[in-house]
């Protein structure tokens, strides 16, 4: 008993301590909290969007993943670990950091039968690519069906040819192919670790796998479509931010991939430098300032997450 309270002050300890990092540092800004209070409707659409559409699908999303590499984790628990890692990111560097966190867990609570660590954390990582290839197939479709100007037409074949790249990469070790294989081998001989090459065979796994790629896949389509939405509600809240559903719809994604980059806590740095550059250059003004009250409504989830790390978790998957 005394060691879970012990547990539990260090857990709220941490809490309060991000709490005040982010209020000291400018992150939560009053004036936003208060912009958004005075628009209560879409305020309280843009935190269920958030929530439920952006967290609990891409939650969804992995655990597809996890199921079919045989770890058998609940969908509550693949959620709570999620939840938990989203609360964790809010001080780590670049939107990579939930997957810092969520491959910790897996290490922690794999099944005694599951030797191997790497098709786990392989699992981690198709989760990411697939959902970048979401927000590339998103993007070029809206940038197709958008008005040619310089700047757009640049970002469309920047966008197309990151995907196909993309695209020829991951089927290539998908499906075996030399060419990947021997690309993985040359990266591990230059590293010195077999990692790239055990995460090619990894790969591999999933081409008797069609049906959960593909609904992986259009999962992450769908994350990619309430991510534009949320921002057509943060439209209504800013009308100094006037973009239309195809401008947001082609921007927002390539926007987002930004916020990998680790610049700051959540991707925050390189997103307001995104978001600013990338609708200034379609004569839109509050581009940032659209990513801040984003961000914003983001940190404010990822404290709530909290209550997922407060909660206790098996010592092993096989607790479930």
């Amino acid at each position: 008993m005394t060691k879970r309270l012990v547990v539990l002050s260090l857990k709220l300890s941490l809490l309060f301590a991000v709490i005040y990092y982010l209020v000291s540092t400018g992150r939560l800004e009053p004036r936003s909290v208060l912009l958004l209070a005075a628009n209560p409707l879409e305020s309280s659409s843009i935190v269920f969007f958030v929530f439920f559409g952006l967290i609990g699908l891409t939650g969804f999303r992995w655990w597809l993943l996890l199921r079919s590499n045989g770890f058998h984790l609940s969908l509550f628990r693949t959620e709570q670990i999620l939840l938990i890692a989203h609360f964790f990111s809010t001080f780590l560097p670049g939107a990579a950091g939930i997957d810092v966190i969520k491959s910790g867990y897996l290490i922690k609570y794999r099944d005694a039968q599951i030797s191997s660590k790497t098709p786990l954390l392989t699992t981690i990582l198709l989760d990411r690519l697939l959902g970048v290839k979401a927000i590339l197939i998103l993007s070029c479709i809206s940038l197709l069906s958008m008005h040619r100007t310089t700047f757009l037409e640049s970002l469309f074949w920047l966008v197309l040819l990151i995907f196909l790249a993309m695209a020829f990469a991951l089927v290539s070790f998908i499906k075996g192919f030399k060419i990947g294989e021997m690309g993985a081998r040359k990266l591990s001989a230059f590293l010195k670790n077999q990692v790239p090459t055990k995460i090619v065979k990894a790969l591999s796994f999933y081409e008797t796998q069609k049906k959960v790629l593909f609904s992986a896949l259009a999962t992450s389509l769908l994350i990619q479509m309430i991510n534009v939405l949320v921002f057509y509600l943060i439209s209504r809240i800013l009308p100094s931010f006037n973009a239309d559903f195809f401008q947001l719809a082609a921007l927002v994604p390539v926007g987002l991939l930004l916020t990998i980059i680790p610049l700051g806590p959540s991707g925050i740095g390189a997103g307001y430098i995104g978001f600013d550059y990338l609708f200034s250059q379609l004569g839109i003004s509050g581009g940032a300032e659209a990513f801040n009250l984003y961000i914003l409504t983001q940190l404010t989830i990822n404290l709530l997450c909290a209550v997922a790390f407060l909660f206790p978790m098996p010592r092993a998957a096989s607790e479930q």
